[in-house]
């Protein structure tokens, strides 16, 4: 937003991080319990004086949950700015009407807050359908954007043999199955090679799965990559895997994205 010439301030918890050191415009405030929570609870009066200074034409609540994003939301309205909260979130059994339609009663501050804004966006269905429980309001769908130019090199190079899964290593994503399938691509090509960009609690089950599957030689796990890095093994790949058990994001890919092939599978 800011190349194309808006003013942009980030509004936020107090926190030991160098903002200008990252080139980031931040405004912190204090909290009531000084936590790195993000349930923690922002002073209201500090929070609407600072907003009071910038004068923002547009307060966005980046996160639907989160205490400094609804009563920001909330600032706004009293103070006549226009403005969006995006949801990011889903709980279990996020579809189950039957269980979070009475749960958002019980929780009635997050939906008298949540109301209170003049968009709603989600960044998924899923997402969308858990913050329709809190709402009545029509709910827009946005994906989460990505620089499709970092992914687009001049010249790409494919070995015809790598394959690329990126993702949180949780049981949702399906990297289990993946494994199960690229034990059979083996058999074919005998020195496919695929790489699993990424972490989570799964991880140890992955590792299992790799030795038991006879897979070492052909299955490395970068757990922490530079964003750099990560769009080098992305140019670098044939394939790349977006799998998942359940249908909750909406995923689009190009070809100029880096990578020849992409595979999607739920």
């Amino acid at each position: 937003m800011e190349e194309r010439g808006h003013e942009v301030v980030i509004i936020t918890k107090k926190a030991k991080f160098n903002d200008k050191q990252h080139g980031l415009n931040v405004i912190r405030v204090n909290s009531f319990f000084n936590t790195s929570r993000v349930l923690d609870i922002p002073q209201t009066s500090e929070l609407e004086k600072r907003i009071k200074e910038f004068k923002p034409d547009v307060i966005h609540g980046h996160h639907a949950f989160s205490p400094i994003s609804l009563f920001s939301i909330a600032i706004g309205k009293k103070l006549g700015i226009k403005t969006i909260l995006t949801n990011h979130s889903i709980q279990p059994l996020y579809d189950f009407d039957y269980l979070w339609k009475p749960s958002s009663y019980v929780l009635f501050p997050y939906r008298e807050y949540i109301n209170t804004a003049d968009k709603i966006i989600a960044v998924s269905n899923a997402a969308a359908k858990f913050i329709s429980h809190f709402t009545s309001k029509k709910i827009e769908i946005i994906g989460n954007a990505i620089n499709v130019r970092e992914f687009s090199p001049k010249i790409k190079t494919f070995d015809g043999k790598s394959v690329l899964f990126v993702g949180r290593f949780t049981y949702r994503k399906g990297i289990h199955i993946l494994l199960e399938a690229f034990q059979k691509v083996k058999r074919e090509v005998e020195n496919a090679h695929l790489t699993l960009v990424g972490s989570g609690y799964f991880s140890s089950i992955v590792d299992l799965l790799i030795k038991t599957l006879n897979l070492s030689k052909n299955v490395s796990i970068i757990k922490d990559v530079k964003k750099e890095k990560l769009i080098e093994i992305y140019q670098n790949s044939h394939i790349c895997f977006t799998i998942a058990l359940r249908r909750i994001l909406r995923y689009s890919y190009f070809r100029s994205n880096g990578f020849k092939n992409a595979c999607n599978c739920f």
